[in-house]
């Protein structure tokens, strides 16, 4: 292995010089003379780039006769255990890749795969080197005496190991380490007797290094020697390199981790749960499956293929007829669905015409499916709308994009409403584009509140600039000219400080008739702002004040009755509904030319009710509807804020009766908003 991975790795070509031999760890034998010779012949005066003991005595011998055979070469000790560099201590120019072998971890190993056995034939020859390691695991396996009897195979002939090892009694196991030289002094190559030994064995061999491992070992932790080799080539290139062996240092290589031989473990029935953590399992034999799964699997594949072709086709018909059936399910789903809808609905195609409607849209237009169809829906647009209805929708086609438009459409009793309509692309799952779907719905009452609403606001307006300039003109015509008149008597009174006291009196008493009507106009106009009488007294007596001034004021008759109403009214309540008799009391003196009215508030439980009659003209409430009757629409505005409701009953001549009712209780709602205001 080192010569192979070292010519291979190597930029330069190597020239090997090998000298095998066998040499005991003792200093001298006869043989070194004849060695040392041999290689001075082989060597000659080549110059060594490097010399590689491999093994112990080889390591040995290097180390006594390096100063004479190769004195400046550079030596590098390989498979060497670590035993042999303690007891020969290198010297300068020498490293080593070491190897530390353990016996103790063989034996371990036997006894966790093995529990029950209680015998060990160690097989090791009978050479100088065979006896050293003899003695070295002897020494170590002193531990294990109380535990295992061991017998070695030193004392026979090859034969005779052979014989011992087929009937070796029950619970034994074998450890082959070392098989240089038999005790008969025949020389036997280790794997020719390795292969011998498993052949008649009746117990499981465990071995000592990694070659032996698909030779007939069962396994364990072996010394890798294809580490070894690697390793050993590391160190060789480095030095070759120029690297001083002197610098490079190698840890002594140990055991590698356990590795076992599948078929082995089977043969001596082994559980693989019994072996180390970590363990590896090599050759292990295929099964039938595992040797043909290739072709198993093409067969079973062409025959699966046939099958789903035959079964593909059946399921292919029995998924289209279900498609089918799913297909009109779904329509009629769709169709229940889309008409049971509280929307109007209609789809296009891809050509910008209609393809369906709903029900509700039928039902609106009253118009049959089939005039509805393709540019048909347009006939029922109103013709002022025709034109941008239609632009829109076709701007929004083009650019397929969703949109939103009002129009008007003639409903099935020929009343044209406003419709908002909603479009939107329809796209399948691989991006075309297949029409467009939409919803409408009549927002003809929100356009009329809206028109209703701003209205109200504009003649909200109308009636605060009315009251302004009502209350101008007051100021200007009435309070402007009492004043310029009580400057002039206040100049009249000055002038007639000397005209005696009866001038003066009568002036004075003049100025104070004229103060006091400015006076009361000015408490009329303030009491007609904010009336104080209603914080005062409550809303029965600001009611009844109210009353008679304007039955003083304009002449006619006014009655005022009142009935268990409350005088700790909320003040929103009674302003309320003071606000609602001012508006009611006006509209009938200004508009129903009433000669009489009747004015009654009443206690309920949880609720205050008013009720204003008239005998005018009376008028027609549905005015209301069309935002028309400002007043009105200020008294039903104040009553729903307050939670109340306005009653009115009125025809042309028959008077008219105005009914406001209003509840003590808070309005959840007006709480709400102004929780949300704060």
């Amino acid at each position: 292995m080192f010569r192979t991975e070292l010519s291979r790795r190597s930029s330069q070509q190597i020239v090997f010089l090998e000298a095998s031999f066998q040499l005991g760890p003792e200093s001298a034998t006869p043989d070194d003379a004849g060695m040392e010779q041999y290689l001075q012949s082989a060597l000659g005066h080549q110059q060594l780039d490097l010399v590689v003991p491999i093994g112990g005595p080889a390591a040995v011998f290097a180390q006594e006769h390096r100063q004479r055979l190769f004195p400046m070469a550079p030596v590098l000790f390989a498979a060497v255990d670590q035993r042999f560099l303690q007891a020969n201590r290198m010297i300068g120019g020498e490293t080593a890749v070491a190897v530390y072998n353990e016996p103790v971890v063989l034996v371990d190993n036997i006894l966790q795969v093995l529990p029950d056995v209680r015998h060990v034939l160690v097989v090791i020859g009978d050479s100088p080197l065979d006896r050293f390691w003899k003695t070295e695991i002897e020494r170590q396996l002193q531990g294990f005496r109380s535990r295992l009897t061991f017998s070695w195979a030193d004392q026979y002939s090859f034969s005779e190991l052979l014989q011992h090892a087929a009937t070796l009694p029950p619970h034994s196991a074998i450890l082959y380490t070392l098989f240089a030289v038999n005790v008969a002094g025949g020389p036997t190559t280790a794997e020719e007797a390795l292969t011998e030994l498993h052949r008649v064995a009746n117990a499981p061999i465990f071995g000592f290094h990694s070659p032996q491992l698909g030779r007939g070992i069962v396994g364990g932790r072996l010394m890798s020697i294809e580490q070894l080799g690697r390793t050993t080539t590391d160190v060789a290139i480095r030095i070759l390199q120029g690297e001083s062996p002197d610098a490079i240092t190698v840890p002594p290589l140990a055991a590698a981790p356990p590795i076992f031989d599948w078929r082995e473990l089977r043969r001596w029935q082994i559980d693989d749960t019994r072996l180390p953590p970590g363990s590896t399992v090599q050759f292990r034999e295929l099964t039938v499956w595992e040797k043909y799964s290739r072709q198993i699997m093409a067969v079973l594949a062409f025959v699966l293929i046939l099958m789903m072709l035959v079964v593909g086709l059946i399921a292919n018909q029995i998924r289209r007829r279900r498609a089918e059936n799913l297909l009109r399910e779904s329509e009629a789903r769709f169709r229940t669905f889309a008409d049971a809808a509280p929307v109007m609905l209609w789809m296009s195609g891809p050509d910008r015409l209609c393809t369906d409607v709903n029900r509700p849209w039928l039902d609106f237009t009253g118009r049959s499916l089939a005039e509805e169809l393709g540019n048909g829906w347009s006939e029922s647009v109103h013709p002022a709308d025709r034109d941008r209805c239609l632009a829109t929708y076709l701007r929004a086609f083009d650019l397929r994009q969703p949109f939103e438009m009002d129009y008007r459409v003639r409903r099935a009793d020929g009343v044209y409403r406003w419709l908002l309509d909603c479009g939107a692309p329809r796209f399948l799952s691989d991006g075309s584009f297949v029409g467009y779907i939409g919803s409408a719905v009549d927002i003809t009452d929100q356009k009329l509140a809206r028109a209703m609403l701003t209205n109200f606001n504009h003649k909200l307006i109308e009636a605060q600039e009315t009251e302004r300039s009502r209350i101008a003109r007051e100021l200007h015509d009435d309070l402007s000219q009492r004043v310029a008149g009580l400057t002039m008597l206040l100049y009249n009174a000055a002038s007639n400080l000397g005209k005696g006291r009866d001038a003066m009196r009568a002036s004075l008493t003049q100025l104070c008739g004229q103060l006091a009507d400015v006076t009361a106009a000015i408490t009329s106009i303030s009491n007609r702002l904010q009336p104080p009488l209603l914080d005062l007294l409550g809303l029965a007596a600001a009611g009844a004040v109210l009353c008679k001034e304007i039955s003083d004021q304009h002449g006619m008759r006014v009655d005022f009755t009142h009935e268990n109403v409350p005088n700790d009214l909320p003040q929103d309540v009674a302003l309320g509904l003071f606000r609602v008799l001012q508006e009611g009391l006006g509209n009938a003196v200004q508009h129903s030319r009433a000669q009489r009215i009747d004015v009654a508030v009443r206690g309920r439980v949880g609720r205050v009710e008013l009720e204003v009659n008239d005998d005018g003209i009376g008028f027609d409430p549905n005015a209301l509807k069309i935002g028309e009757g400002l007043g009105l629409l200020g008294m039903q505005e104040r009553l729903s804020v307050m939670n109340g409701e306005l009653l009115i009953e009125s025809e042309p001549g028959l008077g008219t009766r105005i009914r406001a009712i209003a509840s003590l209780s808070k309005n959840p709602r007006v709480e709400t908003e102004c929780r949300a205001s704060a």
